[in-house]
Order: C-alpha cells, then structure tokens, then sequence
C-alpha cells in the first residue's frame, strides 16, 4: 500500500520543467519494451580529458570500484572518481541526454606538495566511490560521500581533518576552471568556478568510521534530500545503518538508525531504495548459504536505540524454486549492481553481463518476506557488458524515461565508455499518468482495509 501511495503523491506533485533529454527519448523509442540501446552518441570520451592530466590510467574512474549519477535537472549523467592507488584527478564528467555526448565539466586540482591534501583545500581529492555518488534534486547538487580517497585508501581529508562528504554544483560546471579557487588546479593558470563545498563544520551528529565499500540511496522526507547509508563500522562484515539529511542552509544532521542481523555479512555491495515501501536493500557479498540481501524496513527506524535489529534477510530463487546466487562481473558479488525502479516496483541487478528482475514480497503485516523471486532478462543483439571490471554504482534507473542506465566497461582502445539504457516501462502521458495515479490510490485504501481487517 505504501508503494501506491507514493506514486499517486508523485504524479500530484506540480510540473516541473523539463531537460532536454531527445537523444535517448529517440533511442528509447525504436526500443521495444525489454530492449537495450547504447546511448552514447559517438566515441568521444577520451577527446574530453584534460591537458595537463595526472599520470596513470584514467580508465579507471570506470572500473575502480566507481560509480556515478544521473542529474534530473539537466537530463545528464555525472561521473566523478579515480582515486587510491589508481587516478589523482578529480575532473568532473558528464554525458548529456541530449546530445549523447561526453563533456568536462571541471579541471582536476593539484596537491600540496608532499601530501594527498588538495591544493586549497576547495575540492575532494579523487576517490574510488563504490555505491557512493547521488544527485539531491532538492538541493540542486551532485553528492560523493568517497570512500578510498587517493594516496590514502581512506576517508576525505584535509591539514584541518576529515573532510566531506562533497557536493558540486552542475551549475557552476566549466571545462575550464579548476573545481576548487584560483590558481589551485593542476594548470597552475586556470581559474576557479568554486563548484565544490566540504559539508565538514555544517554537520550535526556523528559520520560513520569509513565510507570504504559502502552503499548509499536516496529518499525525499519533509521536503529534505535524505541518503541513507550502509556503512561498516571496521571491517566487521556487518554494517550499520545511517540517515543522512542535506540541509544547505543550515547544519546537516546523521543519525545511526539501525544494525544488520546476524546471517547477512557483507563487505562491497550496492544498495537501492523502494521509497514506496520504504525498503533499503543491500546486496549481500560474500553471500551466507541462506541470504543474499539484507532489507530495512525505514519505518522501523531508531536512532534512540540504534542498535535494533530492523533488517530482514532475505533469500533469492528462480521461478522454479531453486536458489539464485549473485554473481557479479569477474565472478563475485561485490562488483553487481541493484537499483530500484519505480513503475514495476521491482528492483533490477546487473551482474556484468546478466540482468536480473527481482520481485520484492510482503507478509501480510507489510514486512519484507524472507524469499524474493528472481526472473533472468536475455539480452539478444547488441548487448552491454562490465565483465572483469565491475558494476558498482555504474548502475542506476531514469524514472523520467522508463529506463535503466549502465556505464558498461572501459575500453582502453577507443580510450571510451559506453552508457547503455534498457527500456524497462513505457512512461504515461500526464494525463494517463494522473489517472493510474488515482486508480492506484483507491486500490492502496482497499488494500489497507483489508489488513487492518487481518490484524
């Protein structure tokens, strides 16, 4: 009932005006339902990179442990990463749903001498981001809580301490200007668009330990960007949850609001969240012999005693009940991605090569059932592929389009990476839209009553 109620809110809520997202609207539209399309225009990502770029691969920001996402403002998807031991720079990319096109969207930031601390202090350094990048369409600002920052392995940081998490302005984005201020870039000349603000100092509550290898998703409250995370608390296996609400002018607030059972271990994973149901789901890895998904139930929240069990283990099975592991490109799970649709009210997760439809189930209290079911998607045709390197967080829904997006493997070649779109749903017109909206609302009622009736 509560997934009803959210989508009958969402087509009430008044129109906002639209990107121009007519290239992959087009691509969309000559694609059947359950078909795949590369959305990328032309090879042109290598052509985007900066001069003077750091040494080593920039392939990277791809394939290590990476993620990205998607601009609804703008119809654009923002890449951001790099980091550890892989790439230093910390230049910002988008790719246009307009055009197909990639573009830079800053200059990467020198180091201070001697050190991984950012030259000025005004951008993040660059920073393998696992399931760590969102969008807040409130604020109007990219998100990167980090996780293994370059040359570290650790958190942001800073000479005044731990910095972040960052957010970066797509309004101020010039393939000009240094992220941070002045004279700060790797070309000492460049300007700066001061695109990038630390949240450190604007924060009440205490961060996690680490955002190594943790998961995030995102959920509108009370007209504020809330990011709920997954994150471990030192490499126990069994993370913690947390509320995170952006609040740009004023203090952000976090909250630990719950635990991980007992039976659910994982270290990398990928999250996504049925804001309808108020599901957070987190990918299992390396997965126990009964659970591959650990599920909170955000209704059962509790930051006054945040050590309450409110995850559910769930298991996953085909259609003819035998079990269904999570596999992942290269061969383990940590490197799968899941995201949250929001028309079907499934959840999708890409494997590298495969796509998996999964089928969420509720006891008759509302409470996540333990067995969920797992439908393969075939791909015929041209079909997109991660293997070897890794989904992560290259994997994300455009409710906007009735489409999932992939940012498919690096290909070191062409120097490029291709963004794929399934064509998940056929989006309504508003009218059509409305109307289903209300439909769904009545059923919701119906719905309601009759479990109140069980009770």
């Amino acid at each position: 009932m509560k997934r009803l109620l959210a989508l009958a809110a969402l087509a009430a809520a008044p129109a906002l005006a639209q990107p121009d997202l007519s290239h992959m609207q087009g691509l969309l539209a000559a694609t059947p339902v359950g078909g795949w399309v590369n959305a990328s225009a032309s090879s042109n990502w290598g052509s985007t990179w900066p001069l003077p770029r750091y040494t080593g691969d920039l392939g990277s920001i791809v394939y290590a442990w990476g993620s990205m996402a998607w601009d609804s403002d703008r119809g654009q998807i923002i890449l951001w990463g790099g980091g550890h031991a892989n790439y230093a720079g910390n230049e910002v990319y988008t790719l246009s749903g307009g055009t197909g096109q990639w573009a830079r969207a800053s200059l990467p930031s020198a180091y201070q001498s001697g050190t991984s601390w950012v030259l000025g202090n005004g951008a993040p350094q660059s920073s393998h981001t696992y399931d760590n990048s969102l969008y807040l369409p409130i604020s109007g600002r990219f998100a990167t809580f980090g996780g293994a920052a370059w040359n570290s392995g650790s958190n942001f940081d800073s000479p005044a301490g731990r910095e972040g998490p960052w957010l970066w302005n797509p309004a101020l984005a010039d393939p000009n200007r240094v992220g941070g201020q002045d004279g700060t870039g790797l070309d000492p000349t460049a300007l700066g668009s001061n695109a990038w603000q630390s949240r450190r100092g604007s924060i009440t509550g205490t961060l996690p330990p680490t955002f190594v290898e943790s998961a995030t998703a995102y959920r509108a409250e009370a007209g504020r960007d809330v990011v709920y995370i997954a994150a471990d608390t030192g490499a126990s296996g069994f993370p913690s949850l947390y509320r995170y609400e952006f609040n740009l002018g004023g203090n952000d607030t976090v909250q630990k609001v719950g635990v991980m059972g007992a039976g659910q271990t994982t270290y990398q994973g990928t999250a996504a969240l049925d804001s309808g149901r108020g599901w957070f789901v987190r990918t299992l890895w390396p997965g126990s012999a009964s659970n591959d998904l650990a599920v909170w139930d955000l209704d059962l929240n509790n930051s006054a005693n945040p050590n309450a069990n409110n995850s559910f283990a769930v298991r996953l099975q085909r259609p003819d009940g035998t079990p269904f592991d999570i596999v992942g490109a290269g061969g383990a799970g940590s490197n799968a991605g899941i995201t949250f649709e929001q028309v079907s009210g499934h959840f999708f997760l890409f494997e590298g090569v495969t796509l998996n439809e999964i089928i969420p189930a509720e006891n008759p209290d509302g409470s996540p059932a333990s067995v969920w079911t797992v439908i393969q998607r075939t791909c015929t045709g041209s079909c997109p592929s991660s293997a070897g390197q890794g989904v992560h967080g290259h994997w994300l829904a455009i409710p906007e389009l009735g489409a999932l997006a992939l940012m498919a493997g690096y290909q070191s070649g062409p120097k490029d990476v291709d963004v794929w779109l399934y064509h998940v749903a056929e989006v309504p017109e508003p009218g059509t839209w409305l109307q289903l909206a209300a439909g769904l609302a009545v059923l919701g009622g119906v719905a309601a009553r009759r479990r109140i009736g069980r009770v």
